[in-house]
């Protein structure tokens, strides 16, 4: 799990463990995370990176953390996340690490920021 200056996690598959049959987060934060599961390939993956990362930079460290995957990562997982689409997203407990589909979630800054 690597960190950049803009307060986004870009995360591995190896971030990630099978326990009692579901993914789980194999890492723990203080405070719940939102997950975008991103493809290069997609247009609308494009058109919502830049409004995540901008949703990370207007957080800070007010307590919602911001992780990034892609899809070639998602694919090396023991046991994939369900994605039926890109983009995805999805709200890791900060403290179990259980990993909750966010059906629906928005994908502007704005709008995001209103949903967390």
């Amino acid at each position: 799990m690597s960190y950049n200056k803009m307060s986004v996690y870009h995360l591995s598959s190896s971030s990630f463990t099978v326990a009692g049959g579901e993914t789980v987060a194999a890492f723990r934060t203080e405070a719940d995370t939102i997950l975008f599961i991103h493809a290069k390939w997609c247009g609308y993956c494009k058109q919502a990176v830049p409004e995540f990362k901008k949703a990370a930079i207007a957080v800070g460290d007010s307590g919602v953390k911001f992780a990034m995957l892609e899809d070639v990562e998602l694919k090396k997982m023991e046991k994939p996340l369900p994605v039926r689409g890109f983009p995805s997203f999805f709200r890791i407990d900060g403290k179990t690490g259980k990993i909750t589909a966010l059906d629906g979630f928005p994908r502007t800054a704005d709008a995001m920021l209103k949903a967390i």
